[in-house]
């Protein structure tokens, strides 16, 4: 069975208490569905705290590959 792979680029480190109420820290995150429907589930954790995420792919968005001569392609770009 193919598993999912999140990635994240960067970790956000931020000391307790130093990140004010309305504020954010941002950091980026990559999810590799891996050809399933199924929605990524994972932990957001701090020091104190864990908060359960889940993060779906809206259907359309999940692609698969199709292999096309360079003519198909150029036929299909022009319509």
């Amino acid at each position: 069975m193919k598993q999912m792979l999140l990635l994240m680029y960067a970790c956000v480190c931020v000391s307790a208490g130093s990140l004010a109420p309305g504020h954010t820290a941002s950091a980026a995150l990559s999810v590799d569905f891996n050809d399933t429907t199924q929605p990524a589930q994972f932990e957001l954790c701090t020091s104190s705290q864990k908060f359960p995420l889940v993060i779906a792919a809206p259907i359309g968005e999940l692609l698969r590959p199709h292999t096309l001569s360079e003519k198909e392609f150029v036929t299909l770009q022009s319509e």
